[in-house]
């Protein structure tokens, strides 16, 4: 498998990415995209889960339910 290695500023910007990032060469041809993980909207839509009253659950919590319910 062929394999690019970004230098440590490549990284930061493509990792901190909230759009689609244009991969050029150095005769300005585009190559590809780089589409990140999150988006500005899965991002907004996380502030606004963290900003509700709604109950939080550890992924502990969760488990032990869904075993419960196995149990039935």
């Amino acid at each position: 498998m062929l394999e690019i290695v970004l230098t440590d500023e490549q990284a930061k910007m493509v990792t901190s990415a909230l759009k689609p990032v244009q991969v050029k060469d150095g005769k300005d041809h585009v190559l590809g995209w780089f589409t990140p993980i999150w988006t500005e909207e899965d991002v907004a839509r996380a502030k606004q889960i963290l900003a509700s009253d709604q109950p939080w659950f550890t992924t502990e919590q969760v488990l032990e339910k869904l075993r419960s319910l196995e149990r039935q």
